[in-house]
């Protein structure tokens, strides 16, 4: 399964200090978008290091035309990095993963609810996995919020 991560997401899972547990997940590519390595400035040194070793893979903008960009950013008031993905997501087939209410609410529409996650479902997920448990991934959570990450109210619970 391949993701296309945002800079939401992204930041999310680096300012919880779970981003390198994430991308362990099996059987996942993860990918990000020439516009979001621009736009997570916070975590550009961590993003060009997985980038480089291939941790994560850096998208080929051509793939996205100059007027289908423009129409899609008009027609749905996104950030560049968002519509971007979306357009991208929809286009090779990948699931997205976001943290904007705006940009979920639009990758749905785009592309199927099932195609939609965050920071919080990649996190399920490496618990379900086994990369680390409940625990550790309520921390990141909390840790994410305290630096400012628009997610919901979660309990400890919420991650069993």
């Amino acid at each position: 399964m391949t993701i296309i991560v945002d800079a939401s997401t992204l930041i999310n899972l680096a300012n919880g200090e779970c981003l390198l547990d994430v991308l362990r997940l099996p059987s996942q590519i993860f990918l990000i978008s020439p516009i979001v390595r621009d736009e997570s400035k916070t975590a550009a040194e961590l993003v060009d290091s997985l980038v480089a070793t291939g941790e994560i893979y850096l998208i080929d903008e051509a793939i996205i035309e100059a007027a289908e960009f423009a129409l899609a950013k008009v027609a749905w008031r996104l950030d560049d990095g968002e519509t971007e993905c979306i357009i991208a997501a929809k286009k090779l087939g990948l699931l997205i993963a976001t943290d904007d209410g705006l940009a979920r609410e639009r990758a749905r529409m785009e592309l199927g609810s099932t195609a939609v996650t965050g920071s919080i479902g990649l996190i399920k997920r490496a618990i379900t996995a086994g990369i680390f448990d409940a625990d550790f991934g309520y921390k990141a959570f909390k840790k994410m919020r305290a630096e400012g990450g628009f997610l919901p109210g979660l309990r400890r619970c919420d991650f069993d």
